[in-house]
């Protein structure tokens, strides 16, 4: 369609995060903290590398059917989760936000939009339906939930303590160190793109 984005180009366009967070930072912060050339070079340096690395073994087997309206569509993508680790660094260093307000808010949104979507394409019920005859999966989904939840809040720890962009930046790491895990862990081929 129109819209697809094929997986490699979206691991590159994800991975490349952390620049438009320090940029953002500037203008949503606005802590008087200023990046230079070299910490752009060197974010950008990063960036391009875990793109490279996340996308070199779906590379070659990839679709080549990217499209331009996709593209703008991951830009845009992109621009809106580099801004959310500015506005959450505000909300809690800035305006002193507690991290349990912060959690229970975001998320409390979230799921308000999320459900009104559901409920109007008809995967609510589709989605109820599953969990009647598959009742384990309500678990693991549960499960799910507290293991993400005990991740954001180690990750609004760091927004709050340090910054919106030592928050990305400790997210491409974890990137890096679960590449690094899958090859150690599952069979997969290393070549020369890696």
């Amino acid at each position: 369609g129109a819209l697809h984005v094929n997986y490699p180009v979206k691991v590159a366009f994800k991975s490349c995060k952390l620049v438009p967070t320090m940029a953002f930072s500037r203008y949503i912060v606005r802590d008087g903290k200023r990046y230079g050339v070299d910490d752009y070079a060197a974010a950008l340096f990063m960036c391009v590398g875990l793109a490279l690395l996340s996308a070199a073994d779906l590379a070659a087997h990839a679709e080549r059917d990217t499209q331009a309206a996709g593209l703008m569509l991951l830009v845009v993508a992109v621009c809106s989760d580099a801004v959310i680790p500015n506005l959450q660094e505000k909300l809690l260093r800035g305006l002193k936000l507690p991290l349990g307000s912060m959690v229970v808010l975001s998320n409390a949104g979230s799921f308000l939009v999320v459900l009104a979507f559901i409920a109007a394409t008809g995967e609510l019920g589709r989605a109820v339906a599953y969990l009647r005859v598959h009742q384990d999966a309500a678990a693991w989904l549960l499960a799910q939930g507290l293991v993400g939840y005990a991740g954001l809040r180690c990750y609004l720890n760091v927004i709050r303590g340090l910054s919106g962009v030592a928050g990305v930046l400790a997210t491409s790491a974890r990137k890096v160190v679960t590449l690094v895990l899958s090859f150690i862990l599952f069979k997969k081929p290393f070549t020369g793109s890696h």
